[in-house]
């Protein structure tokens, strides 16, 4: 096993009070995603998600694009929540899935990298409760 191996689902805000803010939360998002993904992560960029929703058609139902991240959440070995998460409806929501399905959940990449390589060398010992392998 590797860190690549290891699937990260990338929480955060997206929607702000306006179109530009929406942009910079996607773009700050972008960049995280690809900060763990440069840590040798393999992340799930759910703020890429508009570079193919906004081609199928008929448009989908917003629920249907949750629907569609929840999945890949319950998937997902561990939840990283990017600054201002605290203050997203979509990422409180998130955390709680995570949480009851007993998914480690992030905030800091230093604790991910050190959670990560416990899984890899396999020193379950050294695990706290609630991060053991799925």
């Amino acid at each position: 096993m590797t860190r690549r191996d290891i699937k990260v689902y990338v929480a955060g805000p997206i929607h702000g009070v306006n179109m530009l803010h929406t942009l910079a939360n996607i773009d700050n998002g972008e960049s995280w995603t690809a900060k763990i993904f440069q840590l040798g992560f393999s992340p799930f960029p759910v703020f890429c998600d508009y570079t193919f929703v906004k081609r199928v058609r008929p448009v989908p139902q917003i629920q249907d694009v949750y629907n569609y991240c929840v999945a890949w959440l319950r998937s997902a070995d561990a939840l990283f929540m990017i600054p201002g998460w605290e203050n997203s409806t979509g990422s409180l929501a998130e955390k709680k899935i995570a949480e009851e399905e007993h998914i480690p959940i992030f905030t800091d990449l230093v604790e991910m990298k050190a959670w990560a390589d416990l899984m890899i060398n396999k020193d379950i010992n050294k695990l706290p409760p609630g991060s053991y392998p799925k």
